[in-house]
């Protein structure tokens, strides 16, 4: 299995290396497709949120809710696939959290003004086994790479999702281009049935950046004006609520769930470039544990979106 996943992450970077060099004009583009890929076996692992597959539209506003702000809405669809440390066993005294696939929607509105950018945003979704996410998984390790597959058994029940996204991002430019720096804070929310969490977050770039309501630094479109950069980040999420971890699991006289950290440390090292309409992201993830009896997390995230 190692070898497809490092066959894909190297044609990723041979395709990021063939328009490193690119110079290109500036246009102006309101529409954008994206696809991107979530997964932590390019580092060796196969736990947790272990894999997850995304499209998304994101639309420029020409006529804008509020004059004071630069406005987009953006639309992403992805299914999700958590597992347990042990995924070969179908007993639930050998695994340290439930599986769980989530197949959601999230749609959300951005407003910049000046460095100040507002997210306000929905997500619905469906987990367990109607989300589709472990009988794609089974299919894509029995048929593509030809691997014992999880076995799926211990999985979360059907249930529907709600939540309510919130965000609020400040950044101020402290060097300009060739190598630029700028320093942000942030502020995210989510409440609803799935989750509820607040995160402060502080993130530093380095490198070619345009102004933050047209960068991909904050998934803006608009401008095709050249970036690369890179950006390191860290933030602390508040946990009240995580139902994929406190859902209750009965089988015979056995009752499984488990009561989430509180609070959870978030790591983040990203790769971003834009050249001309053409979006390239790679990244880099680590938590620390969000129960007590589960470990330490990491994965990689790649995208790319055209624009037009």
């Amino acid at each position: 299995m190692k070898k497809y996943h490092y066959l894909a992450f190297g044609i990723f970077l041979i395709f990021f290396g063939r328009v490193f060099s690119q110079q290109t004009n500036e246009e102006m583009v309101y529409n954008q497709i994206e696809i991107g890929h979530d997964n932590d076996f390019f580092l060796l692992t196969d736990r947790y949120y272990s894999s997850g597959i995304f499209v998304g539209y994101t639309r420029k506003l020409k006529r804008n809710l509020f004059n004071t702000f630069t406005e987009q809405l953006r639309f992403n669809l992805g299914q999700e696939v958590y597992t347990p440390n042990n995924i070969d066993t179908e007993l639930i005294s050998e695994i340290d959290r439930l599986y769980a696939g989530y197949l959601r929607l999230n749609s959300v509105w951005s407003g910049v003004q000046g460095n100040t950018l507002l997210e306000i945003g929905a997500q619905v979704g469906i987990a367990g086994p109607a989300s589709g996410a472990g009988a794609f998984q089974r299919w894509y390790h029995n048929a593509i790479v030809r691997w014992p597959a999880p076995t799926w058994e211990n999985e979360i029940n059907n249930q529907f999702h709600a939540n309510l996204l919130a965000g609020i991002y400040k950044e101020w430019k402290l060097a300009p281009v060739p190598f630029g720096v700028h320093l942000a804070v942030s502020a995210t929310a989510a409440a609803g049935s799935k989750d509820i969490y607040a995160q402060p977050q502080f993130t530093a770039f380095f490198g070619r950046r345009n102004e933050m309501k047209n960068s991909i630094a904050y998934n803006q479109i608009g401008s095709t004006q050249r970036e690369i950069y890179f950006a390191l980040s860290v933030g602390y999420r508040f946990v009240g609520y995580n139902a994929f971890l406190q859902e209750e699991y009965t089988i015979g006289n056995s009752t499984f769930d488990l009561e989430p950290k509180s609070a959870i440390l978030n790591l983040g090292f990203d790769f971003r470039h834009r050249s001309d309409k053409n979006d390239y992201k790679i990244g880099y993830r680590f938590t620390t544990r969000e129960a007590a009896s589960v470990t330490d997390h990491q994965f990689l995230t790649l995208s790319y979106g055209r624009s037009f």
